[in-house]
């Protein structure tokens, strides 16, 4: 009993010895597993290392999403290579695809253009008064909330006339030269005066102030076919009352009167007033050298042809159009009245007074009133 009870102890020993040896020996074999797994793994460890380093020096902080331009590149087998990062890890991950391609940056997409849609043209005016009344509406806020008009656009040629205020007094401006020169031109034809005549400056005709220079002296003179001149070309106030000193205004309006110039009113020297009507009715006549006959006409249309400035009746109107006028400007007034002569030979008369205006707006408006007219006239020329 004794010796079995001793063999029964040593063989657990023994047995407990194996054990005790196996459990060295798999220990052993999992340390020498895992430093051999570590040694074979330490290439990719340092190679993913690498990539996260360089990809952090060129791309900027690891937090942002690293751009990189869309590329197609191929693995050492061919199949093409994506490499993809992500805010969330900004770890570079890279791997293989059977040929598909991809990319790091969606693809932006394309948007149509839409074609723009022509607008639809404003049909011609279907008459001279249409014509007109456009431009009213589009321009008279434009004058100013006090602003007044009168004018008289009339076809010669046609008879077709539109009118507004026509028969309302306006200051007449520089208008008033117009008649100081009918005045001339009468006198000349009854042998009161000629071209040739030398008219002395008194002071009271002075304006070199008004008109900013000098064309002659106090106590010296000028023919009259230099005054006439320097009045209607370069509107010198000088000129205009050495010349309406001369015929004396009184006279002047009792030869209006007579020619039949009946709206207007020249009883006050310094503001003399006029009427779109009496206007419209000079011109035509003198575009029918009917004014004074063809050989007072003739030259007072020359020297309308050649008046300054060119800002209101002719400004807009195509380049050699033939305009022979006379403007008319005072604080808050803008006025222009003449002729125009059509590509198609009709005579177009404008006359357009204004008060209480925003100077510029007017001129505008002029140049506006008188083209729409030429258009509408010469529609079947373009």
């Amino acid at each position: 009993m004794p010796a079995r009870k001793t063999f029964r102890v040593g063989r657990l020993n023994s047995s407990r010895r194996i054990q005790k040896q196996s459990w060295r020996k798999a220990r052993s074999l999992a340390r020498t597993s895992t430093r051999r797994s570590f040694s074979s793994s330490l290439p990719l460890i340092i190679l993913a290392l690498g990539l996260v380093g360089i990809m952090a020096f060129f791309g900027g902080p690891l937090s942002q999403p690293t751009k990189i331009p869309t590329s197609v590149a191929s693995g050492p087998t061919g199949k093409a290579l994506t490499v993809t990062t992500t805010p969330a890890d900004s770890q570079a991950r890279l791997s293989l695809t059977d040929g598909i391609t991809s990319t790091l940056a969606p693809t932006p997409t394309e948007t149509a253009t839409p074609t723009p849609v022509p607008p639809t043209p404003t049909p011609a005016p279907a008459s001279l008064q249409e014509a007109i009344n456009r431009v009213i509406a589009k321009d008279k806020d434009s004058l100013g909330a006090d602003a007044g008009f009168g004018m008289v656009i009339h076809n010669l040629d046609t008879g077709e006339k539109f009118e507004v205020n026509a028969d309302q007094l306006f200051e007449s401006a520089s208008l008033y030269k117009i008649f100081v020169a009918l005045t001339v031109y009468y006198d000349m034809a009854g042998g009161r005066m000629s071209p040739n005549d030398q008219i002395t400056l008194i002071p009271d005709a002075d304006a070199h102030d008004e008109d900013g220079y000098t064309i002659v002296s106090v106590g010296d003179s000028l023919p009259v076919s230099t005054l006439l001149e320097k009045m209607i070309v370069d509107s010198n106030n000088t000129a205009g009352l050495m010349l309406l000193f001369q015929v004396r205004a009184t006279r002047m309006k009792q030869i209006a009167a007579d020619l039949g110039f009946t709206g207007s009113d020249f009883s006050d020297t310094y503001n003399f007033q006029v009427t779109p009507t009496d206007l419209d009715l000079y011109f035509s006549r003198l575009a029918d050298l009917k004014l004074m006959g063809a050989k007072y006409d003739q030259p007072l249309l020359d020297l309308l042809s050649r008046s300054l400035p060119r800002d209101r009746i002719p400004a807009m109107l195509p380049e050699g159009t033939h305009v022979a006028n006379k403007t008319g400007n005072l604080g808050g007034v803008i006025n222009d009245a003449g002729i125009i002569w059509l590509p198609n030979g009709n005579r177009l008369i404008v006359s357009v007074l204004t008060h209480h205006v925003d100077e510029d707006a007017a001129r505008q408006f002029i140049a506006e009133l008188s083209l729409a007219a030429y258009n509408y006239y010469n529609k079947g020329q373009n």
